[in-house]
């Protein structure tokens, strides 16, 4: 396997581990708090927010770091898994609102339930790991200019 299909699927699958991560905790959060009202105050809604947000990218990128680390060299793994890490989120937001755009607008010509939230799904990861894969290869270049410079000095 070449290093960029080995780069692409590895950050793909880390990808899928952090919006399947995202929708479970979603529909866990839902499932054991429902929508009483008196879980719905400001910093409850805050520390759910974040644990929801925060806690597929960790363990995406802890799950990611050995596995570029093995192809790449030590500083190069450490930028690749933190670009996912910050740009993650931001990416997932994206992929939301047009994975439910382009998912769930076609699965709703199917008329289920069912297919409309695996169409919403696949979308967001479709769309999310996209623009993740541009923005982690883009780290790895910037990362390798800036070590071939320092070599030059």
């Amino acid at each position: 396997m070449s290093s960029r299909l080995q780069f692409s699927t590895i950050v793909g699958e880390a990808t899928l581990l952090a919006t399947a991560g995202w929708f479970g905790l979603v529909f866990a959060t839902f499932w054991i708090l429902g929508f009483k009202s008196e879980l719905r105050t400001v910093p409850t809604g805050i520390l759910v927010l974040v644990a929801v947000v925060l806690f597929p990218v960790a363990v995406a990128r802890w799950w990611m770091f050995p596995r570029i680390a093995v192809m790449y060299s030590r500083r190069e793994a450490r930028a690749v898994s933190t670009a996912f890490a910050i740009f993650s989120p931001v990416a997932s937001g994206v992929g939301i609102v047009l994975g439910g755009v382009m998912g769930g607008g076609y699965a709703d010509h199917l008329r289920s339930g069912l297919f409309v939230v695996a169409g919403v799904f696949l979308g967001t990861t479709l769309v999310s790991g996209t623009l993740i894969l541009v923005a982690c290869a883009l780290a790895l270049h910037i990362t390798r200019l800036a070590m071939s410079v320092e070599r030059i000095d």
